[in-house]
Protein backbone atom coordinates (compact mmCIF):
# COMPACT_ATOMS: atom_id res chain seq x y z
CA UNK A 1 0.00 0.00 0.00
CA UNK A 2 1.62 3.60 -1.15
CA UNK A 3 2.71 5.16 2.16
CA UNK A 4 0.19 8.31 0.85
CA UNK A 5 -2.57 6.72 0.47
CA UNK A 6 -2.19 5.01 3.98
CA UNK A 7 -1.74 8.34 5.44
CA UNK A 8 -5.08 9.70 3.74
CA UNK A 9 -7.39 6.89 4.54
CA UNK A 10 -6.02 7.24 8.50
CA UNK A 11 -6.85 10.90 8.40
CA UNK A 12 -9.55 10.51 6.96
CA UNK A 13 -10.63 7.76 9.33
CA UNK A 14 -9.52 10.12 12.16
CA UNK A 15 -11.74 12.92 11.37
CA UNK A 16 -14.73 10.74 10.81
CA UNK A 17 -14.33 9.23 13.96
CA UNK A 18 -13.91 12.26 16.16
CA UNK A 19 -16.83 14.44 13.81
CA UNK A 20 -18.74 14.88 16.76
CA UNK A 21 -15.87 16.70 18.94
CA UNK A 22 -14.82 18.38 16.07
CA UNK A 23 -17.79 20.15 15.20
CA UNK A 24 -18.37 21.40 18.87
CA UNK A 25 -14.98 23.77 18.20
CA UNK A 26 -15.30 23.98 14.27
CA UNK A 27 -18.16 24.94 12.35
CA UNK A 28 -18.83 22.12 10.01
CA UNK A 29 -16.96 20.00 12.07
CA UNK A 30 -18.82 17.08 11.17
CA UNK A 31 -18.06 16.96 7.91
CA UNK A 32 -13.86 18.36 7.55
CA UNK A 33 -13.57 14.35 6.83
CA UNK A 34 -15.06 14.97 3.59
CA UNK A 35 -12.04 17.26 2.65
CA UNK A 36 -9.41 14.85 2.89
CA UNK A 37 -11.66 12.96 0.26
CA UNK A 38 -12.05 15.68 -2.24
CA UNK A 39 -8.35 16.08 -2.16
CA UNK A 40 -7.64 12.31 -2.97
CA UNK A 41 -9.88 12.05 -5.69
CA UNK A 42 -8.36 15.24 -7.48
CA UNK A 43 -4.72 14.00 -6.94
CA UNK A 44 -5.49 10.82 -8.68
CA UNK A 45 -7.40 12.60 -11.18
CA UNK A 46 -4.34 14.03 -12.52
CA UNK A 47 -2.85 10.33 -12.57
CA UNK A 48 -3.04 8.01 -15.20
CA UNK A 49 -5.56 5.56 -14.22
CA UNK A 50 -7.16 3.98 -16.95
CA UNK A 51 -8.63 0.42 -16.81
CA UNK A 52 -11.82 -1.26 -17.22
CA UNK A 53 -13.64 0.20 -13.40
CA UNK A 54 -12.01 3.31 -13.68
CA UNK A 55 -13.05 4.16 -17.10
CA UNK A 56 -16.48 3.39 -16.27
CA UNK A 57 -16.15 5.34 -12.77
CA UNK A 58 -15.40 8.41 -15.41
CA UNK A 59 -18.47 7.86 -17.94
CA UNK A 60 -20.46 7.90 -14.16
CA UNK A 61 -18.92 10.84 -13.26
CA UNK A 62 -19.82 12.49 -17.08
CA UNK A 63 -23.30 11.47 -16.69
CA UNK A 64 -24.15 12.33 -13.26
CA UNK A 65 -22.87 16.05 -13.67
CA UNK A 66 -25.05 15.73 -16.96
CA UNK A 67 -27.61 14.74 -14.45
CA UNK A 68 -26.99 17.77 -11.99
CA UNK A 69 -27.01 19.95 -15.06
CA UNK A 70 -30.32 19.33 -15.96
CA UNK A 71 -31.55 19.43 -12.35
CA UNK A 72 -30.37 22.96 -12.15
CA UNK A 73 -32.24 23.82 -14.74
CA UNK A 74 -35.28 21.96 -13.28
CA UNK A 75 -35.10 24.46 -10.98
CA UNK A 76 -33.82 22.11 -7.96
CA UNK A 77 -32.20 24.23 -5.15
CA UNK A 78 -28.24 24.51 -5.94
CA UNK A 79 -27.53 23.75 -2.64
CA UNK A 80 -29.40 20.12 -2.69
CA UNK A 81 -28.61 19.68 -6.38
CA UNK A 82 -24.97 19.61 -5.10
CA UNK A 83 -25.02 17.85 -1.90
CA UNK A 84 -27.00 14.94 -3.67
CA UNK A 85 -24.02 15.03 -6.50
CA UNK A 86 -21.65 14.84 -3.66
CA UNK A 87 -23.74 11.96 -2.22
CA UNK A 88 -23.59 9.63 -5.24
CA UNK A 89 -20.54 10.60 -6.51
CA UNK A 90 -17.70 11.40 -4.02
CA UNK A 91 -17.33 8.24 -1.83
CA UNK A 92 -17.41 6.40 -5.15
CA UNK A 93 -14.77 8.11 -6.69
CA UNK A 94 -12.66 7.98 -3.82
CA UNK A 95 -13.15 4.04 -2.71
CA UNK A 96 -12.35 3.36 -6.85
CA UNK A 97 -9.36 5.27 -7.25
CA UNK A 98 -7.97 4.21 -3.39
CA UNK A 99 -8.24 0.42 -4.12
CA UNK A 100 -7.43 1.31 -8.02
CA UNK A 101 -4.12 1.88 -6.66
CA UNK A 102 -4.12 -0.34 -3.58
CA UNK A 103 -5.39 -3.29 -4.50
CA UNK A 104 -2.45 -5.77 -4.58
CA UNK A 105 -1.91 -5.14 -0.79
CA UNK A 106 -5.71 -4.37 0.19
CA UNK A 107 -5.39 -7.92 1.74
CA UNK A 108 -8.99 -8.38 -0.14
CA UNK A 109 -10.48 -7.01 3.32
CA UNK A 110 -8.63 -3.93 5.13
CA UNK A 111 -7.96 -5.12 8.58
CA UNK A 112 -7.65 -1.01 9.37
CA UNK A 113 -11.36 -0.83 8.07
CA UNK A 114 -12.77 -3.91 10.25
CA UNK A 115 -11.33 -2.30 13.08
CA UNK A 116 -12.44 1.26 12.64
CA UNK A 117 -16.29 -0.88 12.71
CA UNK A 118 -15.14 -2.69 16.06
CA UNK A 119 -14.65 0.68 17.61
CA UNK A 120 -17.85 2.13 16.41
CA UNK A 121 -19.75 -1.43 17.36
CA UNK A 122 -18.17 -1.15 20.87
CA UNK A 123 -19.46 2.47 20.84
CA UNK A 124 -22.70 1.39 20.01
CA UNK A 125 -22.56 -1.06 23.12
CA UNK A 126 -20.72 1.11 25.34
CA UNK A 127 -23.76 3.92 24.34
CA UNK A 128 -26.48 2.12 25.10
CA UNK A 129 -25.57 0.62 28.05
CA UNK A 130 -23.62 3.15 29.68
CA UNK A 131 -23.29 6.53 28.86
CA UNK A 132 -24.18 8.17 25.29
CA UNK A 133 -21.89 11.07 25.62
CA UNK A 134 -19.14 8.77 26.43
CA UNK A 135 -15.92 10.80 25.64
CA UNK A 136 -18.19 13.05 23.41
CA UNK A 137 -17.40 11.37 20.56
CA UNK A 138 -20.93 9.61 20.21
CA UNK A 139 -24.09 11.41 18.60
CA UNK A 140 -26.41 12.48 21.45
CA UNK A 141 -29.95 12.38 19.68
CA UNK A 142 -33.60 11.29 20.80
CA UNK A 143 -32.21 7.55 20.50
CA UNK A 144 -29.59 7.88 23.04
CA UNK A 145 -30.76 10.66 25.29
CA UNK A 146 -32.54 9.23 28.58
CA UNK A 147 -34.40 12.70 28.84
CA UNK A 148 -35.67 12.95 25.62
CA UNK A 149 -36.52 9.33 25.31
CA UNK A 150 -39.00 9.93 28.48
CA UNK A 151 -40.70 12.99 26.62
CA UNK A 152 -40.76 11.34 23.13
CA UNK A 153 -42.25 7.56 22.11
CA UNK A 154 -39.29 6.54 20.45
CA UNK A 155 -37.59 3.63 22.03
CA UNK A 156 -33.80 3.55 23.10
CA UNK A 157 -31.40 2.49 20.24
CA UNK A 158 -28.16 2.21 19.67
CA UNK A 159 -26.54 4.83 17.36
CA UNK A 160 -22.58 4.83 18.56
CA UNK A 161 -20.77 7.94 16.18
CA UNK A 162 -23.31 7.23 13.40
CA UNK A 163 -26.78 9.42 13.47
CA UNK A 164 -29.42 7.02 13.16
CA UNK A 165 -29.70 3.52 14.07
CA UNK A 166 -31.12 2.67 10.95
CA UNK A 167 -27.77 3.27 9.58
CA UNK A 168 -25.40 1.62 11.91
CA UNK A 169 -28.00 -1.47 11.34
CA UNK A 170 -27.41 -1.47 7.58
CA UNK A 171 -23.52 -0.53 8.00
CA UNK A 172 -23.44 -3.60 9.93
CA UNK A 173 -25.69 -5.61 8.28
CA UNK A 174 -22.97 -5.73 5.39
CA UNK A 175 -19.82 -6.14 7.70
CA UNK A 176 -21.45 -9.45 9.30
CA UNK A 177 -22.07 -10.69 5.32
CA UNK A 178 -18.89 -9.87 4.44
CA UNK A 179 -16.61 -10.70 7.48
CA UNK A 180 -14.68 -13.68 8.73
CA UNK A 181 -13.19 -13.10 11.89
CA UNK A 182 -15.64 -14.30 14.23
CA UNK A 183 -14.56 -12.12 17.67
CA UNK A 184 -15.24 -8.45 15.19
CA UNK A 185 -18.92 -10.51 14.41
CA UNK A 186 -19.65 -11.61 17.68
CA UNK A 187 -19.49 -7.53 18.93
CA UNK A 188 -20.90 -6.51 15.14
CA UNK A 189 -23.63 -8.50 16.50
CA UNK A 190 -24.03 -7.31 19.77
CA UNK A 191 -23.97 -3.80 18.67
CA UNK A 192 -26.66 -4.31 15.20
CA UNK A 193 -29.10 -6.07 17.78
CA UNK A 194 -28.97 -3.12 19.79
CA UNK A 195 -29.86 -0.75 16.90
CA UNK A 196 -33.26 -3.07 16.67
CA UNK A 197 -33.49 -2.50 12.97
CA UNK A 198 -35.87 -4.48 11.33
CA UNK A 199 -33.49 -4.30 8.06
CA UNK A 200 -30.31 -6.10 9.95
CA UNK A 201 -32.73 -8.54 10.95
CA UNK A 202 -33.91 -9.20 7.42
CA UNK A 203 -30.81 -9.35 6.17
CA UNK A 204 -28.98 -12.21 8.57
CA UNK A 205 -32.30 -13.87 7.79
CA UNK A 206 -32.15 -13.84 4.08
CA UNK A 207 -28.41 -14.69 3.74
CA UNK A 208 -29.14 -17.76 6.48
CA UNK A 209 -31.86 -18.74 4.33
CA UNK A 210 -30.33 -18.50 1.41
CA UNK A 211 -27.44 -20.69 2.27
CA UNK A 212 -29.66 -23.16 3.79
CA UNK A 213 -28.18 -26.68 3.65
CA UNK A 214 -31.24 -29.04 4.58
CA UNK A 215 -29.25 -31.12 6.87
CA UNK A 216 -29.04 -28.07 8.81
CA UNK A 217 -33.04 -28.01 9.32
CA UNK A 218 -33.19 -28.92 12.56
CA UNK A 219 -30.73 -26.25 13.92
CA UNK A 220 -32.68 -23.55 11.58
CA UNK A 221 -36.12 -24.55 12.99
CA UNK A 222 -34.53 -24.18 16.79
CA UNK A 223 -32.71 -20.65 15.85
CA UNK A 224 -35.99 -19.38 14.34
CA UNK A 225 -38.56 -20.65 17.02
CA UNK A 226 -35.79 -19.50 19.92
CA UNK A 227 -35.83 -15.91 17.88
CA UNK A 228 -39.19 -16.04 17.66
CA UNK A 229 -40.13 -16.55 21.79
CA UNK A 230 -37.11 -14.25 22.95
CA UNK A 231 -38.86 -11.35 20.70
CA UNK A 232 -42.45 -12.45 22.37
CA UNK A 233 -40.73 -12.89 25.80
CA UNK A 234 -38.98 -9.68 26.08
CA UNK A 235 -41.58 -7.63 24.42
CA UNK A 236 -41.87 -5.06 26.46
CA UNK A 237 -38.23 -3.92 26.73
CA UNK A 238 -37.14 -1.00 24.90
CA UNK A 239 -36.72 -1.86 21.15
CA UNK A 240 -37.62 -5.25 21.25
CA UNK A 241 -41.16 -3.72 20.50
CA UNK A 242 -40.09 -2.87 17.17
CA UNK A 243 -39.24 -6.21 16.38
CA UNK A 244 -43.04 -8.12 18.32
CA UNK A 245 -45.04 -5.80 16.51
CA UNK A 246 -43.26 -6.19 12.99
CA UNK A 247 -43.22 -11.04 13.95
CA UNK A 248 -46.51 -11.00 15.99
CA UNK A 249 -48.39 -8.01 14.69
CA UNK A 250 -47.65 -7.55 10.73
CA UNK A 251 -49.38 -4.32 10.03
CA UNK A 252 -50.90 -3.94 6.43
CA UNK A 253 -51.09 -0.48 7.22
CA UNK A 254 -47.53 0.28 7.72
CA UNK A 255 -46.73 -2.20 4.88
CA UNK A 256 -49.33 -0.48 2.64
CA UNK A 257 -48.23 3.04 3.67
CA UNK A 258 -44.13 1.87 2.12
CA UNK A 259 -46.14 1.00 -1.00
CA UNK A 260 -48.06 4.22 -0.94
CA UNK A 261 -44.87 6.35 -0.70
CA UNK A 262 -43.17 4.55 -3.53
CA UNK A 263 -46.23 5.33 -5.85
CA UNK A 264 -45.99 8.80 -5.20
CA UNK A 265 -42.91 8.88 -6.74
CA UNK A 266 -43.43 6.73 -9.22
CA UNK A 267 -46.24 9.12 -10.17
CA UNK A 268 -44.10 12.09 -10.61
CA UNK A 269 -42.92 11.79 -14.26
CA UNK A 270 -44.90 14.23 -16.46
CA UNK A 271 -42.78 13.65 -19.41
CA UNK A 272 -40.66 10.82 -21.22
CA UNK A 273 -37.46 13.17 -20.73
CA UNK A 274 -38.21 13.60 -16.75
CA UNK A 275 -38.57 9.32 -16.42
CA UNK A 276 -35.47 8.71 -18.05
CA UNK A 277 -32.99 11.89 -16.67
CA UNK A 278 -35.08 12.21 -13.09
CA UNK A 279 -36.90 14.65 -11.82
CA UNK A 280 -33.52 16.46 -9.71
CA UNK A 281 -30.88 15.42 -7.67
CA UNK A 282 -31.86 15.83 -4.05
CA UNK A 283 -35.64 16.28 -4.68
CA UNK A 284 -36.04 12.80 -2.38
CA UNK A 285 -33.55 13.67 -0.14
CA UNK A 286 -33.53 14.63 3.81
CA UNK A 287 -31.97 17.99 2.72
CA UNK A 288 -34.92 19.01 0.54
CA UNK A 289 -37.06 18.05 3.34
CA UNK A 290 -35.53 20.29 5.22
CA UNK A 291 -34.25 23.58 2.93
CA UNK A 292 -36.79 23.02 0.32
CA UNK A 293 -39.64 25.38 -0.01
CA UNK A 294 -41.79 22.72 -2.12
CA UNK A 295 -40.51 19.67 0.00
CA UNK A 296 -42.15 15.92 -1.01
CA UNK A 297 -45.06 14.99 1.00
CA UNK A 298 -43.30 11.66 1.77
CA UNK A 299 -39.76 10.34 2.00
CA UNK A 300 -39.45 7.73 0.05
CA UNK A 301 -37.70 4.63 2.36
CA UNK A 302 -35.56 3.61 -0.45
CA UNK A 303 -32.42 3.70 -1.89
CA UNK A 304 -33.60 2.43 -4.93
CA UNK A 305 -36.80 5.18 -5.68
CA UNK A 306 -34.49 7.74 -4.40
CA UNK A 307 -32.39 7.33 -7.17
CA UNK A 308 -34.52 6.36 -9.85
CA UNK A 309 -36.31 9.87 -9.30
CA UNK A 310 -33.68 11.98 -8.91
CA UNK A 311 -31.93 10.50 -11.26
CA UNK A 312 -33.91 8.19 -13.85
CA UNK A 313 -33.75 5.43 -15.32
CA UNK A 314 -30.29 6.54 -16.72
CA UNK A 315 -29.14 6.69 -13.33
CA UNK A 316 -30.50 4.02 -12.19
CA UNK A 317 -29.14 1.61 -14.24
CA UNK A 318 -25.45 3.24 -13.82
CA UNK A 319 -25.68 2.48 -10.39
CA UNK A 320 -27.33 -1.14 -10.93
CA UNK A 321 -25.34 -2.22 -14.33
CA UNK A 322 -22.15 -3.28 -12.33
CA UNK A 323 -23.99 -5.31 -9.83
CA UNK A 324 -25.89 -7.00 -12.11
CA UNK A 325 -22.66 -7.94 -13.76
CA UNK A 326 -20.97 -8.90 -10.49
CA UNK A 327 -24.08 -10.96 -9.79
CA UNK A 328 -24.00 -12.87 -13.34
CA UNK A 329 -19.95 -13.65 -13.21
CA UNK A 330 -18.85 -14.23 -9.43
CA UNK A 331 -21.08 -17.05 -8.00
CA UNK A 332 -19.61 -16.23 -4.27
CA UNK A 333 -20.93 -12.98 -4.56
CA UNK A 334 -24.43 -13.73 -5.67
CA UNK A 335 -26.19 -14.11 -1.97
CA UNK A 336 -24.58 -10.63 -0.37
CA UNK A 337 -25.84 -9.24 -3.72
CA UNK A 338 -29.03 -10.05 -3.83
CA UNK A 339 -29.25 -8.76 -0.14
CA UNK A 340 -27.90 -5.89 -0.77
CA UNK A 341 -30.99 -5.00 -3.47
CA UNK A 342 -32.95 -5.95 -1.06
CA UNK A 343 -31.87 -3.47 1.65
CA UNK A 344 -31.47 -1.04 -1.15
CA UNK A 345 -34.36 -1.29 -1.88
CA UNK A 346 -36.06 -1.13 1.83
CA UNK A 347 -33.83 1.02 3.33
CA UNK A 348 -32.92 4.85 1.96
CA UNK A 349 -29.21 4.79 4.13
CA UNK A 350 -27.11 4.05 1.41
CA UNK A 351 -27.40 7.92 0.31
CA UNK A 352 -25.78 9.17 2.77
CA UNK A 353 -21.83 9.67 2.98
CA UNK A 354 -21.85 7.63 6.48
CA UNK A 355 -23.14 4.26 4.60
CA UNK A 356 -21.28 5.14 1.63
CA UNK A 357 -17.83 5.81 2.91
CA UNK A 358 -17.99 3.12 5.37
CA UNK A 359 -19.64 0.05 2.84
CA UNK A 360 -18.32 1.30 -0.94
CA UNK A 361 -14.97 -0.52 -0.12
CA UNK A 362 -16.48 -4.14 0.85
CA UNK A 363 -18.56 -4.13 -2.19
CA UNK A 364 -16.22 -2.56 -4.85
CA UNK A 365 -13.26 -4.95 -4.20
CA UNK A 366 -15.33 -8.06 -5.70
CA UNK A 367 -15.20 -6.03 -8.91
CA UNK A 368 -11.24 -5.37 -8.87
CA UNK A 369 -10.37 -9.40 -8.28
CA UNK A 370 -12.71 -9.79 -11.11
CA UNK A 371 -10.59 -7.21 -13.33
CA UNK A 372 -7.18 -7.98 -11.46
CA UNK A 373 -5.43 -9.32 -14.36
CA UNK A 374 -7.03 -7.14 -16.93
CA UNK A 375 -6.48 -3.75 -15.01
CA UNK A 376 -2.53 -4.65 -13.82
CA UNK A 377 -1.95 -5.87 -17.42
CA UNK A 378 -3.03 -2.06 -18.28
CA UNK A 379 -1.55 0.01 -15.56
Amino acid sequence: MKRSDNNFLIIILFLYFFKYVLSVYIPLGEYIYLLPMMIYVLLNILRRYFNKITLYLLFFNFSFISIYIISLFRDVDLIIASTALLNYTLTLNFWVLYLNNNILNFNKKNKKLYFFIFFISLGAIVQYYIDPKIFGLINDSIYSDEDNLRKSVFSKRAISIIKSPQTLGFVLAIFILYSKNKVLMVINYIAAILTFTKVFFLSIFLDYLLRFKIKYIGVFIFLLVTSSWLVYKFQEFSGVSRLYYFIFEFQLKSQADRLDRWAYYFNMYDSLDEFVFGNGLGIASRANEILGANSLEYSSESFLIQIFTEAGLFGLLLFIIPFIFLFLNDKNQRVKIFILFILLMLSPAFYGFSVSFLIYPLILIPFFLNFKKESFLEQ
